[in-house]
């Protein structure tokens, strides 16, 4: 049972040290793994939406109206990640300085519109005619414009790119920052926007 504990034991203290001892020399501090904090700095948005459309389905050609059509919807803003770069603790002044060059925040990938959540209504003279699907042609086409225009609109949406601008930064100085609390060392991080 002792051998047990023991062996569990040094295990444990294996598997810290494998995590947090790898960079822990003060001249030689590896913070690439600070871009991954980055990963994590994305806001997922859910949105329900209302947009219009022509269709080829009979109906919709027999009344000769626009579909006006609902759907939900979730949008993830964040950074490129792979553009992320941490540069190597210099010395400017007393300060110990780590610059990270960040692109700007953007919406990642296409908005993922849930194909279940798509109501269909057409507006004849004031009188709402609903129905529930439509081909699958016609239905990808919906899926396709929403997508389309919600990527157009959310890209504009200031407020939310730079909270995740921030969001990102925030992450970043403090993974930063953890590890040089971890070397004895404190970092002050700037940060420079490339393209």
């Amino acid at each position: 049972m002792l051998r047990k504990f023991v062996a569990s034991f040094a295990s444990v203290l294996l598997a810290v040290g494998a995590i947090v001892l790898p960079g822990c020399k003060a001249q030689n501090t590896d913070l690439s793994n600070a871009i991954q904090a980055a990963k994590w700095a994305t806001y997922d948005c859910y949105f329900h939406d209302v947009a219009k459309g022509k269709f080829h389905d009979n109906l919709a050609i027999l009344i000769g109206q626009e579909i006006w059509y609902e759907y939900d919807a979730k949008v993830q803003y964040g950074i490129d990640v792979n553009k992320v770069k941490v540069g190597k603790p210099h010395q400017v002044g007393s300060d110990l300085v780590v610059t990270v060059q960040m692109p700007k925040a953007q919406v990642l990938g296409c908005p993922a519109i849930q194909p279940d959540s798509i109501n269909f209504v057409a507006k004849t003279g004031g009188a709402l005619v609903f129905w529930a699907d439509l081909g699958a042609q016609d239905k990808q086409q919906v899926i396709n414009d929403a997508q389309d225009k919600l990527e157009e609109k959310c890209s504009k949406d200031t407020d939310m790119l730079a909270r995740a601008e921030k969001r990102a930064q925030e992450l970043l100085k403090s993974s930063i920052e953890d590890i040089g609390n971890a070397t004895d060392q404190k970092y002050v991080v700037q940060f420079e926007t490339i393209d």
